[in-house]
């Protein structure tokens, strides 16, 4: 079989962890296609000088032996610990490649593709181990319609018989054939563009049984100028849950999809998430994808979890990956199963020396608790430390070029216990974009974040600062928000206008008086909040008409709700402006200030995040200030405020190390109702949501307008109607954030 000249070089990489020395080969690793055909092309294979012995090892391509460089002093294919081999096979172009690694220890292997030759973009592909050949894979998508873009699926047979093989596109037979012994087929199918796609081996046409290949798509985009492939995702891995290190829609020249494909014949539910968060939800009927993007979101880590209904009974296999366009190129890559996740990475090379390379190596922490972390390079710790439940770490070394790469995770400094992380390196390579996750050692279990919906067990004591509009959610016979928390273990207090000391800062009424974005500053990092804040911790009274606890549990305040009114909704600027940094001129100032603008008010908010990482004794509870009616605002002052709220809610705690603060979105419960102000959505499944619901905490904000659906009358004070979804929809959502904040 022949392959055109237009598919790439290959630049081959390949290293030994652990090695023994062994007299047969007991490890293989296959890619589908080797090209340097009028390019440069080498295979490196190295051994790291931690090694106890020697690396042996063979190549074969098409099934011809090929032969490495001899290291100075030892033989051909013999590579002492410290050293490195290479080959070059001059006009070689075929497949299937198998490297044999003669050791009873694993290999790393990968390939590395420079596209056109003499070009710039750079493809590193890890090779397939034997174990994970199949008789069935899957991708999400196939593009052979985009300008510039061409597509083919490859299958390389490494086997000594012939097999039958089938290609299926969006559940339509696209390609069936026979592929030889130790040869591979590349199939185009211009003008299709969807997915899922599917191949299947069998050992002949009438389909008898089984036979094992590895298969990948290849493709060009830019008119020829940048490479990507991507292996298939064999049946045997496909999973409920799958797992990436980052998402990136807010780089310049970024572009990031997050496809779910569903191949079952039933439909299924799925949601996904970045650094926690729920960004998107839906249903997938048999044979559709979902191919969302979320603008101006960079975050990790990247979760799909998918289930046979929106009740999530039970779990159910999907395809999943992301799709990247950085500037001229474009890269695929598939989600890592969490069945997969290890405590132990590993790559052939890193560099940050090359002209026009930049080099990172991502370390995701998917786990409940924190984990310690180190990253070396040809044996050398480069990094190490912790990283937070949830967060991640993505360091480069400058003037480094070296291999091979490892990342090692435990669950605290002494390394005693491993503990399961995700991990992969990014490349900027003159312009063009690749990402490969490493190679895993041995699974570990991820210890995913439990979420806590439960009462606390013993009574919190909780106090509320706000106005009218809290009033009347905390009020008995309106919200019924302080009954609801009492029900719930809290014992409740709140403070109203005309409550506490003179303000200072201001230098009229009472600090009370003032809870406006402005005044939190005030409150919570001017010179003066210790007289607001020691009589606030302390307050016990009741300043609304609401039920509570007949006894007060005793101690201090230990959660802090704080919320400013809707005229704090009427923000000018743009929604994508970037916090103020220094002197903030909405500090101490209210919302009529002329000062509410987007980057003031997240100038304030990160203002008084250090006081609050300074009192991780206490729980600080964000309510965002609810919409504005329609004939309260104007288009832009509405978007202003949901971009405002999402960056609040998505973004502001995003490297906050702690997990006493937490962002209750009102305004996006606010936002849609159950088809008038005085019937609300509660308990649907439609509508903007921010609750706990069946094991996490959905938040939808898409789903409706972002003026409010509960003004009435020409007043913005939200219906009861919309006062009660709040409360029906805050009490879990507050019980999970203080056992978050408990670590329970």
């Amino acid at each position: 079989m022949v392959l055109t000249s237009a598919l790439p070089l290959v630049l081959l990489l390949v290293f030994l962890v652990s090695p023994s020395t062994a007299t047969t080969y007991d490890h293989h690793y296959y890619w589908t296609w080797y090209d340097n055909d009028g390019g440069s092309d080498w295979v490196l294979v190295a051994n790291p000088a931690s090694a106890a012995s020697d690396l042996y090892f063979d190549l074969a391509i098409a099934g011809v032996t090929q032969y490495l460089d001899a290291v100075p002093g030892y033989a051909v294919g013999q590579i002492p610990p410290g050293s490195t081999a290479s080959g070059r096979y001059t006009g070689l172009m075929g497949g299937p490649v198998d490297a044999a690694s003669i050791t009873s220890d694993r290999a790393i292997t990968s390939q590395r593709v420079l596209w056109p030759q003499g070009g710039d973009s750079l493809e590193e592909i890890p090779g397939t181990e034997s174990n994970h050949l199949s008789d069935h894979f899957y991708w999400t998508w196939y593009d052979h319609v985009s300008a510039g873009y061409q597509n083919w699926v490859l299958v390389s047979n490494p086997g000594d018989t012939a097999v039958w093989c089938e290609i299926t596109i969006g559940g339509t037979l696209r390609w069936s054939g026979t592929i030889a012994a130790h040869d591979s087929s590349a199939q185009t199918f211009p003008g299709v563009i969807g997915g899922p796609v599917e191949v299947e081996a069998f050992t002949d046409s009438l389909h008898t049984g089984p036979a094992f290949v590895m298969a990948s798509q290849r493709v060009l985009t830019g008119n020829g100028t940048a490479f990507n492939e991507v292996p298939g995702i064999p049946a045997s891995e496909l999973t409920s849950r799958y797992l990436w290190t980052w998402y990136d829609q807010q780089s310049a020249g970024a572009s990031d999809w997050v496809l779910v494909a569903n191949e079952n014949v039933f439909s299924v539910y799925y949601e996904i998430r970045i650094a926690g968060v729920l960004k998107a939800n839906g249903t997938l009927a048999t044979g559709q994808s979902a191919t969302p993007q979320f603008p101006g979101a960079m975050g990790g880590p990247v979760e799909v979890r998918a289930w046979t209904d929106a009740y999530k009974t039970v779990p159910a296999n999907v395809i999943a990956s992301q799709r990247i366009i950085w500037g001229p190129s474009f890269e695929e890559v598939p989600g890592f199963g969490t069945g997969q996740a290890s405590s132990a990475f590993h790559w052939t090379w890193y560099d940050q020396q090359s002209p026009g390379v930049s080099n990172w190596v991502l370390v995701a922490n998917p786990n409940s608790g924190t984990v310690y972390y180190e990253i070396s390079t040809a044996g050398t710790v480069r990094a190490s430390g912790s990283i937070y439940s949830g967060h991640n770490v993505a360091p480069q070394f400058n003037g480094i070029m070296e291999g091979p790469v490892e990342v090692r995770a435990w669950t605290d400094s002494s390394k005693g216990t491993p503990a399961a992380v995700m991990a992969s390196q990014r490349v900027l390579w003159k312009g063009h974009f690749n990402e490969v996750i490493g190679m895993p050692e041995t699974p570990v279990a991820v210890d995913f974040p439990l979420v806590n919906a439960t009462n606390p067990t013993t009574p919190v004591k909780l106090i509320f600062i706000h106005h009218s509009t809290g009033e009347n959610w905390i009020s008995d016979g309106n919200g019924n928000l302080g009954s609801s928390l009492t029900a719930s273990n809290y014992f409740v207090s709140d403070t109203n206008y005309g409550w506490g000391p003179a303000d200072l800062d201001v230098g009229a009424d009472t600090i009370g008086d003032h809870t406006d974005i402005g005044h939190w500053y005030n409150w919570f990092a001017g010179p003066n909040a210790a007289t607001y804040l020691t009589p606030l911790y302390a307050e016990s009274g009741q300043h609304s008409t609401y039920t509570r606890m007949g006894s007060d549990p005793g101690g201090s305040n230990q959660i802090i709700m704080f919320k400013s009114c809707f005229p704090n909704s009427a923000l000018e600027g743009n929604p994508g402006d970037p916090p103020t940094t220094g002197a903030n001129p909405l500090r101490g100032q209210d919302a009529g200030s002329g000062n509410l603008t987007v980057a003031n008010a997240k100038g304030i908010y990160n203002d008084i995040l250090p006081y609050f990482a300074a009192h991780q004794e206490k729980l600080f509870v964000v309510i965002t200030a609810p919409p504005l009616g329609s004939f309260d605002t104007n288009v832009s002052q509405a978007a202003n405020a949901r971009a405002f709220n999402l960056w609040l809610t998505q973004d502001w705690l995003l490297d906050y190390p702690y997990n006493n603060v937490a962002v209750f979105d009102f305004y996006n419960v606010l936002t849609t109702n159950g088809g008038n102000v005085n019937t609300n959505d509660l308990e649907s499944v439609g509508g903007n949501h921010h609750r706990y619901l069946l094991g996490s905490i959905e938040y939808i904000y898409n789903q409706g307008g972002n003026y409010s659906a509960y003004a009435a009358g020409g007043d913005s004070h939200p219906t009861t109607a919309g006062s009660q979804k709040a409360t029906g929809e805050f009490v879990q959502w507050l019980n999970v954030a203080y056992h978050r904040w408990q670590g329970a």
